[in-house]
């Protein structure tokens, strides 16, 4: 496996006023029985925590792989803070092997692969931007590929826009949107039916009104 920026390959800590422009490249062909998840940005490949600010990346990122990747413009994959940063480069990734040697789902974005927030960790993406294209493709790997970001779960993504077009195909299972391919929410931060609408009191519709109701939807039922 490999974690690969065009800047820094991890970063814990703190990046400001920085740039990279170099294209960055993985070509992992397994190697054994499983294969390892593969990360690469075109600034940092995976940032875990610490603040990233006032910073781009303008290089291409490319993924050849076995197996899923996090795959991104500026962050494969993203766990910390993120302002006023844009990626300009394109993105792509190709899952090439005809045998399923992972069940992980690959995720694939303009700007951000894998946007994640632990618990009791913050992630946010605020003012940022991509502006090139992203294309991905497996045979047997479920991927979410976004025009920003391919995976959000539980981070914020503020004032930010994706300009690049997205291609994306795959004879497995796949999510794919113009800004964000898929987003992901914590169990307790789903509210249940009965907890959403307990607020609302329950009406009785007295009888004259329902039949009112009936009479005027049989009198403009039509064929069409």
């Amino acid at each position: 496996s490999a974690t690969l920026g065009g800047l820094i390959g991890t970063s814990t800590g703190r990046i400001t006023d920085s740039f990279a422009t170099g294209n960055v490249r993985i070509n992992y062909d397994g190697g054994g029985e499983v294969a390892n998840l593969n990360v690469a940005g075109g600034l940092v490949g995976t940032h875990d925590s610490g603040t990233i600010a006032r910073a781009f990346a303008t290089g291409n990122v490319t993924v050849t792989s076995t197996g899923a990747a996090y795959v991104g413009g500026f962050v494969g994959w993203n766990i910390g803070a993120i302002t006023d940063a844009f990626s300009r480069g394109n993105v792509s990734y190709t899952q090439n092997s005809d045998e399923l040697l992972d069940d992980r789902t690959a995720a694939v974005g303009g700007f951000a692969g894998f946007h994640e927030a632990g618990e009791g960790a913050a992630a946010s993406m605020d003012r940022t931007a991509e502006h090139g294209k992203v294309n991905a493709s497996s045979t047997l790997v479920a991927q979410d590929v976004g025009g920003h970001t391919g995976r959000s779960s539980n981070g914020d993504i503020i004032d930010s826009y994706a300009n690049g077009n997205v291609t994306a195909n795959s004879d497995y299972i796949q999510n794919v949107g113009g800004l964000i391919g898929t987003t992901l929410n914590f169990d307790y931060e789903v509210r249940s039916a009965e907890d959403a609408f307990s607020d609302l009191p329950e009406m009785k519709i007295q009888d004259e009104m329902l039949d009112l109701a009936k009479h005027i939807i049989e009198t403009k039922a039509g064929e069409f």
